[in-house]
């Protein structure tokens, strides 16, 4: 049975539920997979079925920076050629902004020693890592120590704004993986089509039979759902703007929104001095049970995702697929790779980003629409069940890894 080392951050929290769901589809299919995460992830946030397999993670950032230096004299004495061949990648290393770059780059060097030092009996045949920056570069440092092939999933933000060291990455990986079209186009126009049979699209999957609507009648106003981390680049703030137009129209509806983030405390007081306290309520952070209980009790979704100031952006957000499996309409942006879920009309509405004008105008023309909401949730979850179903990802992984 080969041995596949998943790299990531956080699992299996709330927040990478996406990557636990790969894992899982993949060792159902047969694959052993062994993990590595650079962070650990609150224990509130681990739901109970996750317990057993959170304790044999190794946890990076667990281990003393005492250790992690001796794991370099380790390394050093068993494979000096390739713990040079490493450091020299750092230094010759060209993508680079400035210093800490290359810092971070440092650290994740020492962290792939270490994971070297105990997992070098294992005989994984096959690394993958999950985000471009710090899992794929432990991914690269610690394939050359073990002497096999890895491959990493790309996902939006990182390909546009902190593009660490991703040419070489791109060079020396035996595969890439990105989320949508729109992110493979850009990344072979920056760094050539001699990529393109690299590159690889496989969009984020998740399983319908978990998120199946009940189907009947919802009692009460029509609830506006929103689910996803409370920053700037999901657009919430949008959000509330479009509700207070909403209210002031006379709509009859009330919009929840789950999730924690930096912004949330921003996000309130706005909400107060908008004077729509009465219409929006704020959940925080919900485990799965809770959320697709929330998304059975929805009538619309709304994702108002934006570019951020600082060029943050989503790629094709996992609650919209959730939204639609329960055979939710959604109403999200035209950005990025969005419209390559949503077919404007269709699956749902699409609207400018940064837009609180368009944004009520469709959330409002669903509201008044019982049949279209009806018609564009049934083709919603046709969509998931065909091109983000998590049973078709073995398939799609089996390139990658053999």
């Amino acid at each position: 049975m080969k041995i596949i080392l998943y790299i990531a951050t956080g699992l299996p929290g709330l927040t990478y539920t996406f990557i636990d769901r790969e894992i899982r589809i993949l060792a159902a299919a047969g694959y052993n997979i062994r993990v590595v995460s650079r962070e650990t992830p609150p224990k509130e946030d681990i739901s109970e079925e996750n317990l057993e397999y959170y304790n044999n993670i190794l946890y990076l950032d667990q281990i003393s920076m005492i250790r992690l230096l001796f794991a370099q004299v380790l390394v050093l004495i068993s494979m000096p050629l390739n713990w040079f061949k490493n450091i020299l990648l750092i230094l010759k290393e060209k993508e680079v902004k400035n210093r800490r770059d290359r810092m971070r780059l440092f650290k994740h060097f020492m962290e792939a020693g270490y994971a070297y030092t105990q997992l070098k009996d294992e005989r994984i045949s096959h690394i993958h890592a999950h985000f471009l920056i710090s899992p794929t570069s432990i991914a690269l440092f610690l394939s050359r120590y073990l002497n096999i092939p890895f491959s990493f999933t790309m996902h939006a933000s990182n390909i546009f704004i902190d593009p660490l060291m991703l040419g070489t990455k791109l060079s020396l990986c035996k595969k890439a993986v990105t989320i949508s079209k729109y992110n493979k186009n850009y990344l072979l126009n920056k760094y050539g089509d001699d990529f393109n049979d690299k590159i690889h699209v496989i969009h984020c999957g998740i399983n319908p039979e978990l998120f199946t609507p009940l189907g009947g009648e919802k009692s009460g106003p029509p609830v506006v759902l929103s689910v996803g981390r409370v920053v700037e680049m999901k657009g919430f703030h949008i959000l509330l703007d479009a509700c207070k137009r909403l209210k002031d129209n006379g709509a009859l509806f009330s919009c929840l929104i789950v999730g924690e983030g930096e912004a949330k405390d921003a996000l309130m007081r706005k909400s107060a001095a908008l004077g729509i306290e009465d219409v929006v309520n704020f959940l925080g952070a919900q485990k799965q049970d809770r959320v697709r209980q929330l998304l059975q009790e929805a009538s619309i979704f709304v994702l108002p995702s934006i570019v951020a100031e600082d060029g943050k952006r989503d790629g094709i957000p996992v609650s919209l697929m959730e939204a639609m499996a329960m055979e939710l309409p959604v109403v999200s942006t035209q950005l990025v790779g969005i419209p390559e879920l949503i077919e404007h009309m269709k699956e749902g509405l699409l609207v400018e980003q940064k837009n609180p004008d368009d944004l009520s105008f469709a959330i409002e023309t669903l509201l008044k629409d019982g049949e279209a909401r009806k018609e564009m949730g049934r083709q919603a979850r046709l969509k998931v069940m065909r091109e983000f179903n998590i049973h078709h990802v073995p398939q799609q992984f089996h390139v990658i890894f053999n």
